[in-house]
């Protein structure tokens, strides 16, 4: 989902999205790549601070958000004689763009490589590298043509990476443990059964295992 979420469509193709709402390309594009370099270094902050999860999710719901409201506003207004809805659709563009820096972009790197047991983690990293770079192939071959006035457009677009971005958060909740706090040994267990609370919720599992320890330890 990190790749179909849209960000290498914005980060290859925002000066066609960018002249299509009637503003500079180069200069909204360079303004992407800023925001992109400098939203990087707020993950670094808060990814151990409230999990990788968590702001998967949030990110997801925010990328959801600006997505949509993009794509309705270049689908409502003729944003080419409206400068002022233009700039408000690169102002979303640019918000999706640090959200998605903020979140899905370390995070998912950090969870693909927490989740696989030490023996695999080499190879396991070889594998999600190679499906990461093949959807960047797949998004970089399509998004011309769907750009294309008589496919999707730009608004067409949109709805599509929000849509991905939907499925993307469901995913997460339902899906993907959270892997703060855990160490690379314990995670393993996480996989190791395949009931339902093991799976959604680590540290109440992990804390109920303990206590289970505990109460073995006493009675003996």
């Amino acid at each position: 989902f990190q790749q179909f979420s849209g960000i290498n469509v914005v980060m290859y193709y925002s000066p066609i999205i960018f002249e299509h709402v009637g503003l500079p390309a180069l200069i909204s594009t360079a303004v992407v790549g800023v925001i992109n370099f400098l939203s990087t270094f707020i993950a670094i902050y808060v990814i151990d601070k409230y999990g990788r999860k968590f702001l998967m999710m949030v990110g997801a719901v925010g990328m959801v958000i600006s997505l949509f409201t993009a794509g309705a506003l270049i689908y409502v207004v003729d944003v080419s004689t409206n400068i002022g809805v233009g700039i408000t659709v690169v102002g979303l563009v640019c918000l999706f763009v640090s959200i998605f820096a903020c979140s899905w972009g370390p995070c998912v790197r950090v969870v693909a490589i927490e989740i696989f047991p030490l023996r695999l983690r080499g190879k396991a990293d070889n594998v999600t590298t190679f499906v990461n770079w093949l959807g960047v192939f797949v998004v970089a071959q399509f998004t011309p043509l769907l750009l294309e006035p008589k496919f999707l457009n730009v608004q067409g677009v949109l709805f599509v990476m929000g849509g991905f971005c939907t499925l993307a958060f469901f995913f997460v909740l339902f899906l993907v443990p959270e892997t703060k706090g855990i160490s690379l040994e314990s995670i393993g267990v996480l996989f190791l059964r395949s009931g339902w609370l093991q799976i959604t919720q680590p540290m109440t599992y992990l804390r109920q295992e303990f206590i289970a320890y505990l109460r073995c330890r006493f009675a003996v």
